[in-house]
């Protein structure tokens, strides 16, 4: 019988990426996040590529690694006008009370309409002594220009050449979690979902939930 697992958490959110290891990206993209946790620093970070494969998580994983004070905002809340700059503004123009590195996570980035995008080109590199920022987003060729100029760019979509690495980087990951987790599975079915639903990992951890309790 399996253990029961957390109070009111499903078992996909506890398969949710927790590690960059956790991530559907090549060993080289990888090492480049490891080597900006090692430093305590990140440039300002575009994410982009399909839904479900991870960006998000991969900025949570950063700014936790690097102990900052997060602040997120979802583009698509704000309807991608420009009371969305205005709130970073204010972010972006305070101190940390604790002399921590600050992050602003602008989740769904590609809904910012391109008269906010031209007002915040000029305000991330004005508060670039003071914040960094992480923009996500599903359809970069919404994003204009001169805010990817910005940004170092990293496409979480899977080449041909790295999707046999990662999916068995993926395979031995979930097996170890579904082991901590006491949960009864077997091999072939945690390869089978992995490969099947792979790059997404928000279907991989669904059908998790669905295969296995």
């Amino acid at each position: 019988m399996n253990a029961p697992f957390k109070h009111g958490t499903l078992l996909s959110e506890q398969l949710r990426p927790q590690a960059l290891d956790d991530l559907t990206l090549s060993e080289a993209t990888l090492g480049s996040l490891k080597r900006m946790v090692e430093r305590k620093s990140i440039p300002n970070l575009l994410f982009y590529g399909k839904p479900g494969i991870g960006k998000t998580s991969a900025a949570r994983i950063l700014i936790q690694a690097l102990e900052a004070d997060a602040y997120v905002v979802n583009g698509s809340a704000y309807g991608g006008g420009s009371e969305i700059v205005n709130d970073i503004v204010k972010v972006g123009t305070t101190m940390s009370l604790f002399m921590k590195p600050k992050v602003c996570l602008v989740d769904e980035a590609d809904y910012l309409l391109p008269k906010a995008q031209a007002s915040l080109r000029y305000h991330i590199e004005a508060m670039s002594g003071n914040i960094r920022f992480i923009f996500t987003a599903n359809d970069v060729s919404k994003l204009t220009d001169p805010i990817r100029s910005r940004f170092t760019s990293i496409c979480f979509d899977v080449s041909a050449k790295d999707q046999a690495e990662v999916v068995e980087r993926l395979i031995l990951n979930y097996e170890r979690k579904l082991k901590k987790l006491k949960i009864s599975f077997s091999k072939p079915i945690v390869r089978e979902i992995v490969e099947s639903y792979f790059p997404d990992l928000r279907s991989i951890a669904n059908q998790f939930e669905l295969e296995l309790l």
